[in-house]
């Protein structure tokens, strides 16, 4: 079952999944440039870029206008949608920032927060929903561990002992959680290591002290946390709950 679990878990992660486009090789740059605290030099950027891509869409669109009247020869137009074509990887990371620096300055002005900027991708790994394959098959793979050490115990005639001496039914019982938790512990284990190293692989962690808000799926969240706080908690919930089912 852990081996399976394993291979399972590894195939899902970014390790074997990951496909990098123009515009998000783009937004990985920006992020190592510019991943923090906004700052003058990172609004700068974005002004500029964005004054960049505005300019090759207008010179399009004023193109289409002059082509449409006859007034542009087809050399002339074609080079320039070539050039529009062309900035797509562009205007695709420019709308993927700009609503990054829109949610952070309504955060701030809303909630008070200070938000930075993140590596949305990264965070998107390791904050995966709890509701999602590879949790629920650990939570499976924990209950079928569960059920093969009960059933064990039946088919051995265990329960006779349990029901006979005190003694006994604690021995027994405190092997039996520490097998089935021990067991759970290591798939959790597993999870959590590939997760992490998938991510930090990937696409490097960095700047764990930045407020949890800074993710915008977490905006309401109520408390004054950083991501690395959030993400101990996260995975210690995630870690209560698997040790929970699989001792009940």
């Amino acid at each position: 079952l852990i081996l399976l679990f394993a291979a399972f878990i590894v195939n899902q992660s970014d390790f074997m999944n990951v496909t990098n486009t123009g515009y998000q090789d783009l937004y990985y740059d920006f992020m190592e440039q510019y991943e923090g605290e906004p700052s003058e030099e990172s609004e700068q950027y974005i002004r500029s870029f964005a004054k960049e891509v505005n300019q090759v869409s207008k010179e399009y669109e004023e193109a289409e206008e002059q082509y449409a009247q006859g007034m542009l020869s087809d050399d002339a137009y074609i080079a320039a949608s070539m050039k529009y074509e062309s900035y797509e990887n562009e205007r695709e990371f420019l709308a993927m920032i700009e609503h990054q620096q829109n949610y952070l300055q309504k955060l701030k002005k809303e909630q008070g927060i200070s938000g930075w900027y993140v590596n949305t991708y990264c965070y998107q790994s390791i904050f995966q929903p709890v509701i999602s394959l590879k949790y629920g098959l650990l939570l499976v793979f924990t209950l079928l561990t569960a059920v093969s050490s009960a059933k064990i115990e039946a088919d051995a005639g265990t329960i006779n002992v349990l029901n006979s001496t005190r003694l006994g039914r604690r021995q027994l019982l405190y092997k039996k959680v520490l097998a089935v938790s021990l067991t759970a512990g290591i798939m959790y284990a597993i999870l959590l290591a590939v997760t992490l190293g998938s991510a930090v692989s990937v696409y490097g962690i960095s700047v764990p002290d930045a407020p949890v808000q800074s993710l915008e799926w977490y905006a309401g969240l109520p408390l004054p946390v950083s991501l690395l706080q959030w993400m101990i908690l996260y995975y210690g919930m995630i870690l209560l709950v698997l040790l929970l089912v699989s001792i009940g």
